[in-house]
C-alpha cells in the first residue's frame, strides 16, 4: 500500500488504496489509514517562509548543533538518539525487509565502531539507511506485506515490528537546498537531527513521541500539510520510512551522508533561535 501511495500522481480517495489491495489479495488490510492529505509543494510559500532568515545555512546548523556534527561517528549518532535496550534496523538495500539489527546496550565510550563497519562503505554502493523508530528485532509474519517476492509476508520493518513511535522523517527532493535548510531552522518543531542523503536532499528527524501508532498518524495529520507546502516529500511521511544514516559513504554519488545538526533534547525551539555553541570558523570556512 505504501509503494502504491508513493507512486500515485494524484491524491487517492479515502480508503481507495486499502480497498484495492484488499480485493487483490483477498485479505483484510488490517491497519486503517486516515484520509489523504490534500496539500502540494508551493515554492512561493517556501520562499516567503525561508527569506525571514537571510544568512543561515550549513554553517548555522554547525554552530547550533549540540555536538560537532563533523566529529560524530555513525555509532555515536545512534547512541545519542536511542535509549539502552532499544534495537535499530540498518540496511544498504532500501527494498529489503531485513537488515542489521543493532542494539543500544552500552553507555561507556569510546564505542565499538566495528559493530557497524560493514555498513560504512556498503557493498551495494547505494548508501546506508536506518529505520528511525526502534523495533523488536524479531521476524514477524504480516499478511499486509505479502507479495510475489515475499509470499509469507515475513518482515522486520513493518508497523507491527515497532516498539516505539518516536520519530517522523521529513525530507525534500523538490525544495532548493538553501531554502530547505532555512525552513527547517525556522520550524517550531523538536528537530533531533538534520543530515544529507549523500545526494541533493536533506533529511530531518522530528521527535513526536507518540504513544501509539494511531497517535503518530494523528500527529502527522496535524503537521503534514504545512510541511508539504514547504517542500516535504509526502511519500516519506510514513511511520516505517527509512532515512539515511549519517557518516556512511554513498558510492553511486561519491559523497558521504553527512550529519549537519544533532540535538537529542530538542524541545521545539526553532534552530535559528538557539544559542551558538561554537564559532563558525571551526568549520574551516568563512561562509554560512
Amino acid at each position: 500500500m505504501e509503494i502504491i501511495r508513493q507512486q500515485l500522481t494524484r491524491d487517492p480517495k479515502a480508503g481507495e488504496i486499502e480497498r484495492a489491495v484488499s480485493k487483490a489479495y483477498n485479505a483484510d488490510p488490517g491497519i486503517k489509514y486516515p484520509p489523504p492529505i490534500c496539500a502540494v509543494y508551493a515554492p512561493e510559500v517556501l520562499e516567503r517562509f525561508a527569506e525571514v532568515i537571510t544568512d543561515f545555512g550549513e554553517g548555522g546548523l554547525f554552530q547550533k548543533s549540540k555536538v560537532r556534527p563533523d566529529e560524530c561517528s555513525p555509532l555515536e549518532f545512534l547512541h545519542a538518539i536511542y535509549a539502552p535496550g532499544e534495537r535499530v534496523l540498518m540496511t544498504d538495500e532500501f527494498t529489503k525487509r531485513e537488515g542489521i539489527v543493532w542494539e543500544r546496550n552500552r553507555d561507556e565510550v569510546p564505542y565499538e565502531e566495528g559493530e557497524i563497519d560493514s555498513l560504512r562503505t556498503p557493498r551495494m554502493g547505494l548508501g546506508v539507511w536506518f529505520l528511525p523508530n526502534p523495533i523488536t528485532g524479531e521476524w514477524l509474519q504480516v499478511d499486509r506485506v505479502k507479495s510475489p517476492t515475499n509470499p509469507r509476508g515475513v518482515t522486520m520493518r513493518s508497523e507491527e515490528n515497532l516498539t516505539a513511535y518516536r520519530y517522523m522523517v521529513v525530507e525534500s527532493d523538490n525544495a532548493p537546498t538553501d531554502l530547505w535548510i532555512k525552513a527547517l531552522a525556522r520550524l517550531p518543531l523538536p528537530i533531533t537531527s538534520i543530515s544529507t542523503s549523500g545526494g541533493r536532499s536533506i533529511h530531518a528527524l522530528i521527535r513526536v513521541d507518540a504513544k501509539t501508532a494511531q497517535d503518530w498518524q494523528e500527529i502527522k495529520q496535524r503537521i503534514a500539510a504545512p510541511l508539504i507546502k514547504l517542500g516535504a516529500d509526502k511519500g516519506a511521511l510514513s511511520i516505517v520510512r527509512l532515512t539515511r544514516l549519517p557518516g556512511c559513504y554513498r558510492q553511486e554519488t561519491d559523497q558521504w551522508q553527512r550529519l549537519l545538526y544533532l540535538n537529542p533534547a530538542a524541545d521545539g525551539t526553532p534552530i535559528c533561535n538557539q544559542p551558538d555553541l561554537r564559532p563558525l570558523r571551526a568549520l574551516g570556512s568563512t561562509t554560512n
